[in-house]
């Protein structure tokens, strides 16, 4: 609010003074209105305390977020008429009606493009991009609605609510006609009926949206829950205050004009390289194939945000489903050409405000979100998506480069650094870091210095053709505060919102790297520099020449680097580190920091990760908090539903970072557990008295301890996949072999050690091996792949007529695994039938113990390919059936993922069966039902498992099994603890009553109401509305029930005569006897029994327990 600051200071008693800096202030800020900057430490205040600046916000200053823009509503799409009027279109353009005439491109082409000297060529490849445009938005605005922008329909409106206005509205008008012909006194009558109505109005409409959230909080569909879950946060963005340009500018034209004076600045100048004589170097760079596009049309691609155009990926995917052969041939031209469409190249920028920066009239404290058209973002996917493919396999980019890399997080960049830091201090060595960032990144790209970049590297003149007509000719309109400004021309920089951006800016700043000496990681556009040895002197002095030497190359590379956000820390406890601050280039003097955030986490000179792991357990309380605004005990989301959105929301945020220090240390325990004892009686809806390993239990919620060990050994399961030039396997292979006897600290900690132990016995040799990086973008199948979408019992009706119609050069193949209790492994068995369906062939094998049925699935599929191989002949066809989708699906995407054993050879065996002029096609048959060959198959691979294995080779799915296993020990271990602990105190306690029952899921049907599970989990805990319970507390004078027996949970379930017609339901329904309490809360039949009779009698309920006498007379027990 202008003109309003806020001295704020904290004695340490505790108490508040908050004194305003204007005399006049507007109405009173409710609560959420209030936010904490950030503190303002070069601020005077006249006191000790630091002063901390806040804002205030009102529903004036609240806009619709920029992001949010119209957009077509797929939800209400009529397919089948936008397939219809798609088709139209196509047929009835005359541009896409002769694209075939277009021929294939030769690299002069591209050259000639390069240089925009062919403008004929030019004006065909746009045209292109304009017909794909229209043909699409066509065929959208005849069949599907766009999202209405602006306030939100009434979903709670009834019909009662419009009887009830027009009531009002009826009182109202005889009310002002009566006043203008009686006194006030007469027409006293008249005011009431209206004050009536108005009233009776109010509560209604109050009444009705109680109700339609309740209702909407009761579903338990993801959207609905994850929808709620974001109405918990703010949907409007605060107004972008006045901005300082060369003037303090105030209107919306003036705003756009710093914003773009500040956040895209013109560039330095630079002329095009010259591609006269241009030789590519080797490069795998093929036409595209049809199965990139496909992938990059794919619905599993997450881009519901359109660019100007308003087209969504949703249509795309459709688009392509509907005909997909224009499309192919469309994007075909222009990809092999290297070339953007302008139409594609218009963007909308979405400006937001960055968090906690101290002053919002400065352009630097907003950022600007790119949203892309999705047709042009689809060319640049395949783009993207190949060059990540060379970023592994060739030396386009420098090895310290991590950020946006394929299988290359920021926790492995974070973890090497902590690594080096443990590393070293074995060896009796200080470490000391600076971290630094490019400034204005993405958005400071210098084309013509970018396209000089890859020409150096030789690559494809396509690729650099596309390059340049992307970066070219762009047009921007910036969006904020509910207006959009015109579009206008981009001279620099690289969109933040395209799929290519990122390997993009990596190119860029490649050649920074190889002239320094330093330990150096960088993620995207944020460096580390790392240098070791005995004295903070001498890793100083290293830092400083690493420094000048990284800004020199940066200034010959236009590189500028903000020396704002360059921070120095030193990891060592010595008071020397205080002193031994960094001189920069511009001689900016940058101190020691005790602690410095880099990729989201905490580190400090201890390597403690105190600070680390208080932020994120306080940033996940903060989201638990909003989490539990969509629940009390009676109503809202139900238990399932709460438990994934803490699991989704809350653990990502506590967890994040835990690969790094988790080491199982008391003090990140202590604050995991507490937020996890919160979540579990939030879960559950029970009391906070509710006893925690129980909670935990019944929540299907693991202890963070034993979460975080599992978090440890998945992350290690990964690392068995990493190539062995990613830098953690290398990191992993120096530890291996490091002799630490000749470490000056042989007992210092690592935590990448303790990764690699973390799961007993797992040798990287005896386990499934893949090879990373063996399929590239544009690698098809060989074979085809069918998964029918009817039921079981459709697609075996339908099976069983087919086979009896098939021509004689047809062979069906059935494949198949099982395992059985007393077998000795995994059993495969294939049975081979011809076109009479006579079995002509079958085999067996036993893979081993460790394995899945699964793996045994792709084992039996890869046996009958490598039969069809080898007994194929001219013109056969042969059919591959198994039951298991999830192996079929396995085969059907090629990937790196475990599994690609299985792959490689089948995709062997199809080229010998291609080879010999025959065909192979991989189906699902349903299983269990009555197939012939299918029941074959399985009685083949059941009398396999009795057979000796010919397998030890452990497959990745069974390490997963293992680190389970370790799991639920742990489990367990705590369990029985815990039982010991409690039975000692109280015979009767939870853990005496009830068996272990370790679960995935809570054992709660879906759609129970909230208060109904809520009473069933405090009936079940003996913690809750019953009185044996709140005497305890001394909330209730009696703990008798009004038969005048104790009320305890089994009493008002098995015994209370006041439910005796009730319980003749309950026992009807469950046919066990005898019937007791375990077996009415912790079996299935029970638990839907118990769940029909709390519905009926309310008993465990809040308002069961209001509805009884205040006070019980009877006599009270002990």
């Amino acid at each position: 609010m202008d003109g309003i600051k806020c001295v704020f200071s904290v004695s340490v008693y505790g108490s508040v003074s908050l004194v305003w800096g204007s005399h006049v202030l507007p109405q009173p800020p409710s609560a959420r209105s209030w936010s904490k900057t950030s503190p303002q430490s070069d601020t005077e205040t006249g006191s000790d305390h630091y002063g901390l600046l806040f804002s205030i916000r009102s529903d004036t200053d609240q806009v619709d977020n920029p992001i949010n823009q119209r957009k077509f509503n797929t939800k209400k799409a009529d397919w089948p008429l936008f397939q219809k009027t798609l088709n139209e279109a196509i047929q009835n353009n005359i541009t896409l009606q002769h694209i075939s005439e277009i021929n294939d491109p030769r690299k002069q082409d591209c050259k000639n493009l390069i240089l925009e000297e062919d403008q004929e060529l030019q004006s065909k490849l746009e045209e292109i991009g304009e017909a794909i445009t229209q043909v699409i938005q066509l065929a959208a605005d005849k069949a599907i609605p766009k999202v209405k922008l602006g306030p939100k329909p009434k979903p709670w409106w009834n019909q009662e609510l419009t009887k009830l206005r027009r009531e009002l509205t009826h009182c109202q008008r005889v009310y002002t006609q009566q006043l203008q012909q009686l006194s006030i006194q007469e027409a006293y009558l008249f005011k009431k009926d209206f004050l009536i109505a108005r009233n009776t109005y109010a509560r209604a409409i109050k009444d009705a949206k109680k109700r339609h959230w309740n209702s909407f909080l009761e579903q338990e569909t993801p959207q609905s829950i994850y929808k709620a879950m974001a109405y918990t946060k703010d949907q409007k963005v605060e107004k972008i205050p006045p901005i300082q340009g060369e003037i303090l500018e105030k209107t919306f034209k003036g705003k756009c004009k710093a914003f773009r004076k500040a956040l895209f600045p013109p560039p330095p100048t630079a002329e095009l390289p010259s591609f006269l004589n241009y030789q590519e170097s080797i490069w795998d760079w093929p036409q595209l194939s049809i199965s990139e596009l496909e992938q990059a049309c794919s619905s599993k691609v997450k881009s519901s945000t359109p660019g100007p155009d308003a087209i969504t990926q949703d249509i795309i995917t459709a688009a392509f489903k509907f005909n997909p052969e224009i499309l192919f041939i469309a994007y075909s031209i222009l990809f092999n050409y290297g070339y953007h469409p302008r139409c594609w190249k218009a963007a909308t920028g979405a400006i937001l405000k960055k968090p906690s920066k101290l002053d919002y009239s400065l352009p630097k404290a907003y950022r600007v979100i790119t949203l892309l058209n999705s047709l042009g973002k689809v060319l640049e996917r395949i783009i993207a998506k190949r060059l990540a493919s060379l970023a592994e396999t060739t030396n386009l980019l420098h090895s310290s480069q991590i950020g946006g890399r394929n299988k290359k997080s920021a926790i492995d960049a974070a973890l090497l650094l902590v690594d080096q830091i443990q590393h070293k201090k074995q060896q009796g060595q200080i470490t000391s870091t600076v971290f630094v960032d490019v400034k204005g990144a993405f958005d400071h790209v210098i084309h013509n210095r970018f396209l000089d970049r890859l020409k150096k590297l030789g690559l494809p003149i396509s690729l650099i053709c596309w390059a340049k007509s992307f970066l070219s000719n762009r047009t921007l309109r910036l969006a904020f505060d509910n207006k959009i400004e015109e579009f206008s021309k981009i001279t620099a920089g690289i969109p933040q919102g395209s799929p290519v951006s990122p390997i993009f800016f990596l190119i860029y700043i490649r050649d920074l790297f190889p002239a320094l000496q330093s330990f150096q990681l960088s993620y995207i556009d944020d460096l580390s520099l790392t240098t070791s040895s005995t004295s903070l002197k001498k890793n100083t002095r290293a830092l400083q020449k690493e420094i000048a030497t990284l800004f020199a190359k940066g200034e010959q590379l236009d590189i500028i680097f903000d020396t704002s956000k360059t921070e120095l820390i030193h990891f060592t406890a010595k008071k020397e580190r205080i002193e031994r601050a960094l001189i920069l280039p511009n001689n900016d003097r940058i101190e020691h920091k005790d602690t410095v955030k880099w990729l989201g986490i905490y580190l400090d000179n201890r390597l403690s990760f105190k600070s680390h792991v208080s932020i994120r357990v306080s940033q996940a309380r903060q989201a638990f908090y909003r989490l539990g605004r969509l629940a009390n005990i009676e109503l809202g989301l139900s238990t399932h539903a709460i438990r994934q959105l803490y699991l989704a929301c809350v653990t990502s945020v506590s967890d994040y970072g835990a690969q790094i220090y988790w080491q199982n240390q008391p003090y990140a325990t202590k604050k995991l557990q507490s937020l996890h004892n919160l979540a579990c009686r939030k879960t559950l809806g029970v009391f906070r008295t509710a006893p925690t390993v129980p909670t935990s239990l019944e929540a299907s919620l693991l202890p963070p301890a034993i979460r975080l060990n599992s978090t440890i050994r998945n992350y290690a399961s990964r690392a068995n996949l990493l190539a062995n030039t990613h830098p953690i396997a290398k990191a992993i292979t120096r530890i291996q072999s490091t002799n630490l006897q000749r470490s000056k600290k042989p007992n210092q900690h690592r935590q990448l050690q303790t990764i690699t132990n973390a799961i007993p016995k797992n040798n990287k040799r005896d386990t499934e091996q893949t090879i990373p990086y063996r399929f590239r973008p544009w690698d098809t199948l060989n074979y085809t792949v069918t998964v029918s979408q009817k039921s079981k019992e459709e697609e075996a009706n339908a099976h069983q007529a087919y086979i009896k119609t098939r021509l004689d050069n047809y062979t069906t193949i059935y494949s198949d695994a099982s395992q059985t209790q007393e077998g000795k492994g995994i059993g495969v068995g294939i049975a081979v039938y011809n076109s009479t369906q006579q079995e002509i062939y079958s085999e067996t094998v036993n893979i081993g113990q460790y394995q899945l049925v699964y793996n045994g699935e792709l084992e039996g599929i890869t046996r009958a390919f490598e039969y069809a191989a080898k007994n194929a002949t001219t013109d056969q066809e042969f059919e591959v059936y198994a039951d298991n989708q999830a192996a079929i699906y396995r085969l059907k995407n090629l990937s790196d993922n475990p599994g690609q054993h299985w792959q490689l050879r089948c995709l062997k065996a199809a080229n010998t069966i291609r080879r010999k002029q025959a065909n192979i096609h991989l189906l699902w048959a349903p299983g269990h039902t009555d197939i012939v060959g299918n029941e074959r198959a399985d009685y083949l691979a059941k009398e396999a498992t009795k057979e000796d294995p010919r397998s030890t080779t452990k497959s990745i799915a069974y390490l997963g099994t293992t680190i389970k296993r370790i799991q639920q020990t742990e489990q367990r271990q705590e369990y029985e603890k815990y039982k010991a602990r409690a039975t000692a105190l109280n015979k009767a306690t939870y853990s005496a009553k009830y068996p272990l029952k370790i679960s995935k899921t809570i054992q709660m049907p879906q759609n129970t109401k909230r208060v109904t599970s809520s009473a069933f989990y405090s009936l079940k805990l003996g913690h809750g509305y019953f009185n044996s319970y709140l005497k305890r507390f001394k909330k209730r004078d009696s703990n008798r029930c009004t038969c005048q027996n104790i009320q305890t949970p089994e009493h008002l379930l098995l015994y209370c005569h006041l439910y005796k017609d009730h319980r003749k339901t309950l026992l009807q329904t469950i046919k066990h006897r005898p019937v007791t309490l375990p077996l009415l809360l912790h079996t299935s039949i029970g638990i839907e029994a118990t769940l029909a009779f709390i519905t009926s009698t309310r008993i465990g309920t809040r308002k069961w327990y209001l509805g009884q006498p205040p006070e019980d007379l009877q006599r009270d027990t002990v």
